[in-house]
């Protein structure tokens, strides 16, 4: 398996262009030229596999800020191939970082693995993990990398299309799944015996009230009242562990 990573994107530029080709290496050194980079104060560049774009590493901070500038002041285009074509610019700072998704059958698609995951933060790209093995073949062994800006707590489990999934990141911090707080785990968590404690709560209630007598009590109303108002918290008390556990698609 792939090693985890986790770095941080700086002073990197994406040019997003709206062309069925790729710009090659002279058509990129061509546009950079064009909008007035100084070609001194890049390290360099490199395109991208899945989108169409390629990003620009300046050397400096201050080189970054120029392009800002002119990029605010005026549109860009790029020839590519004898063809002109729009291109955006945006600036990449940003943590990438590897998730890790175990457990997930090959039946479900990378485009819903996307939707699902967009909730915790923007996924860049999504590789299917192979065997390392020494034959000429090609096994997958059923982990999916997600490469993506985390923006929201990943919870350590799951659920894509109801199948409860593991997921793992480096530096990812010890939670309870139940209701997502990184300050205890699930078996000391206090929704769990606040759940039970609403039960006793309803059940001494409704045995009390068996043994009224059905009068022109006004007591009566008033504790059919504290039931119902127990019930109901009990019920959002369920419906908030529910929530916790499991993962709606």
């Amino acid at each position: 398996m792939s090693s985890n990573f986790c770095f941080k994107v700086e002073n990197t530029v994406k040019i997003e262009y709206f062309a069925e080709e790729k710009p090659n290496n002279k058509e990129i050194i061509n546009f950079l030229k064009e909008i007035e980079v100084n070609l001194n104060g890049i390290l360099g560049f490199y395109g991208s596999e899945t989108e169409k774009a390629f990003f620009v590493k300046f050397a400096e901070r201050n080189e970054l800020n120029k392009f800002c500038d002119y990029i605010n002041t005026r549109n860009m285009n790029m020839i590519i191939r004898k063809h002109v074509h729009d291109v955006k610019a945006t600036i990449m700072d940003s943590f990438l970082t590897d998730v890790y998704i175990y457990g997930l059958p090959f039946e479900v698609s990378d485009e819903i693995v996307v939707k699902k995951l967009s909730r915790y933060g923007k996924v860049v790209k999504i590789i299917w993990n192979k065997c390392n093995i020494k034959d000429d073949v090609e096994i997958y062994d059923g982990i999916r990398i997600i490469t993506m800006e985390i923006r929201n707590v990943i919870p350590p489990y799951v659920y894509i299309l109801d199948v409860k999934t593991r997921a793992y990141f480096k530096y990812q911090k010890d939670m309870c799944y139940r209701c997502m707080s990184i300050a205890h785990y699930r078996n000391k968590c206090n929704i769990q015996s606040t759940m039970k404690m609403n039960k006793e709560v309803i059940r001494n209630q409704v045995n009390n009230l068996s043994t009224v007598v059905f009068d022109k009590d006004d007591n009566l109303s008033s504790k059919f009242e504290e039931v119902k108002q127990g019930n109901l918290s009990f019920k959002k008390h369920e419906e908030s562990d529910d929530d916790c556990k499991f993962e709606m698609v």
